[in-house]
């Protein structure tokens, strides 16, 4: 499986804390099965640079690879990329396309925890109409529930692509509005959204199991299909 959103680069964000931790999140990613993940630190527009984010991922990044080719360790395929909160105006961001992931031009949007407004609708639009990229919307079912989700039909019809935490097939509350987006065909791809190996690991297996058993094996290959699709991976 591809997982298509974590943090596991050391210090950059509130994901790994330490290169020990990094290490020993890739560690579970094996042993969980997951061959291609999405690195995607949190990026800001607010507070700084996409030049000065990049620079600090990207030393993150060779501090990671350095210690895995020292030490022989096996790991998945690592693609860069970012989770970019959308803020007002993000789209006129000149070097927005340097947040996408990989080679593709797909780009991981958070969205704010502030609630539905139309301005979210018109930037994602023109990020996709003027900057000619696909937005991925970051753990879609946190935004939004049953009762709401008709708020969001707008920014749905546009072309863009719903991810997923696998945490929420495995949680009662959540995995409510998750029925409803996969009813719905609003859920492409899965992500863990793992921080660290305790209280925000990776629990890919869970996930899986619960889509196989509710879904079929095919729906779940369609998932991943899809994800390494969106960004150019693979198997």
């Amino acid at each position: 499986m591809l997982d298509f959103h974590s943090h596991f680069l050391p210090g950059i964000d509130d994901g790994a804390d330490s290169l020990d931790c990094s290490l020993e999140m890739l560690d579970l990613y094996v042993k969980q099965g997951v061959d291609a993940l999405v690195a995607t630190p949190h990026y800001y527009d607010t507070d700084e640079t996409v030049n000065r984010f990049l620079s600090r991922r990207d030393k993150a990044y060779d501090k990671l690879m350095f210690e895995l080719a020292k030490n022989g360790k096996e790991y998945p395929q690592i693609v860069l990329g970012a989770e970019v909160a959308l803020s007002t105006d993000i789209a006129k961001n000149i070097d927005l396309e340097k947040l996408c992931i990989g080679q593709s031009n797909a780009i991981l949007i958070e969205l704010p925890y502030t609630g539905y407004f139309e301005w979210m609708t018109y930037e994602i639009y023109d990020i996709i109409s003027k900057r000619k990229l696909h937005p991925v919307l970051a753990h879609f079912e946190r935004f939004c529930n049953k009762k709401n989700i008709s708020k969001f039909e707008n920014l749905l019809s546009l072309d863009v692509s719903v991810q997923i935490n696998a945490d929420s097939f495995l949680d009662g509350r959540a995995y409510k509005t998750v029925k409803h987006l996969v009813k719905n065909n609003n859920f492409d791809v899965l992500g863990s959204d793992a921080h660290n190996i305790t209280d925000r690991r990776s629990n890919f297996p869970g996930a899986v199991k619960k889509i196989q058993k509710k879904y079929g094996e095919e729906f779940l290959s369609q998932i991943d299909n899809k994800a390494r699709k969106i960004i150019g991976v693979n198997k």
